[in-house]
């Protein structure tokens, strides 16, 4: 058999991140597009994270339970604004069936003032047209 050198091991670990990064996204878009609920996340906190990469982490409730969530503030359409301006702001969230903890924020809507509660199990659709 065989040995491995450095550069082919290193290789197939990449390939290997690779495909499990592609996968992993195609489960999760499977996944909620298949079953998915929508809810509104309330921020909670910025946090900081490799290269200076800062994100919002959420929170939302779905049939009683709470659940958090992180999305990176350069996904968001508008990512220019300062700590301040992500924490004042409520944002629409697709949940998972199946997996609640598969929620991304969709930031093409902006949730109006007049919502005020959420159903126990959410919306089934954004209920606000653009």
């Amino acid at each position: 058999m065989k040995k491995l050198t450095a550069n082919k091991l290193g290789a197939a670990l990449l390939i290997g991140y690779a495909v499990y990064a592609l996968l992993k996204d195609v489960f999760r878009h499977y996944v909620i597009s298949t079953c998915s609920r929508v809810t509104i996340a309330t921020p909670i906190d910025i946090s900081s994270g490799y290269r200076r990469t800062r994100s919002i982490i959420y929170t939302y409730s779905l049939n009683g339970k709470k659940h958090e969530g992180m999305v990176a503030i350069t996904k968001l359409k508008d990512s220019k604004g300062d700590d301040y301006f992500y924490m004042k702001k409520r944002y629409f969230v697709k949940v998972a069936c199946k997996f609640p903890s598969f929620s991304p924020v969709d930031d093409e809507f902006n949730v109006p003032d007049t919502i005020v509660s959420v159903p126990y199990k959410g919306w089934n659709n954004i209920p606000v047209k653009k």
